[in-house]
């Protein structure tokens, strides 16, 4: 983490959502970074298009009101990432402190 206080680092992360600059996924992946969050465990050959979303993870019955609704009002999808068991507990106590 930077030298900055953790509000700060988390504020920044946050406007920098918003700008125009990079795409969602590395916009997200950086802010899970500033809370502490980080991982390798990613999904690759991921377009944000629903469809293609929906190719990659099919449903076990598809056609249903959720897919449909899913389909309708979903503009894009993305899995940032996982964490393991390993990865949650090697990370334990280097999250950010609240008091900044």
């Amino acid at each position: 983490m930077s030298s900055l206080p953790a509000s700060t680092a988390i504020k920044d992360a946050l406007a920098a959502m918003g700008e125009g600059l990079g795409s969602f996924p590395e916009k997200a992946t950086a802010l899970l970074a500033t809370l502490g969050y980080r991982s390798q465990r990613i999904v690759p050959g991921q377009t944000g298009h629903v469809k293609d979303f929906i190719q990659m993870f099919p449903l076990t019955i598809p056609g249903t009101k959720e897919e449909e609704s899913f389909k309708r009002e979903v503009r894009s999808a993305h899995i940032l990432f996982q964490f393991s068991e390993e990865e949650i507990r090697e990370q334990e106590g280097e999250g950010f402190d609240p008091a900044d």
